[in-house]
């Protein structure tokens, strides 16, 4: 997923946020955090990592 962009990166975005509320569910993790929106940011942009690093593994 190197170069480029657009709708393909953009779904892995997005797709990730879903994933990292996930991961943190089933991991039965809660972000110490008091802003509801800082928590989010937080959780998606776990989830878009962890979606990156997928994405990179598979196109090896």
């Amino acid at each position: 997923m190197l170069g480029g962009g657009g709708l393909p990166r953009n779904l892995i975005r997005v797709i990730g946020a879903f994933v990292g509320g996930w991961l943190l569910s089933v991991a039965n993790i809660s972000l110490p955090i008091c802003n509801v929106l800082i928590s989010q940011i937080i959780t998606a942009t776990i989830g878009t990592l962890v979606m990156i690093l997928v994405a990179r593994l598979i196109t090896r």
